[in-house]
């Protein structure tokens, strides 16, 4: 009895079905994980545009100055 009373909790814990206390449902904790994990990567594709951009725009300045100086 033991024996198969293991083996369906440990299914149903497979499945994500079981309640825990500070999650509710576990199966909606996957989702929101999945939610957090995109807009992570989102932060992080938009964080290396801006420094991209960032960098652009220093080299312009360095390269603007430079022809100032030159032309002086």
């Amino acid at each position: 009895m033991k024996i198969q009373l293991k083996k369906g909790l440990s299914e149903i814990l497979k499945l994500g079905f079981c309640k825990t206390p500070r999650t509710g449902v576990r199966g909606r904790q996957g989702s929101i994980t999945k939610r957090e994990t995109d807009s992570v990567e989102l932060f992080t594709q938009l964080e290396v545009y801006v420094l991209i951009v960032l960098a652009i725009v220093i080299q312009l300045i360095i390269l603007y100055r430079r022809g100032i100086e030159g032309l002086r």
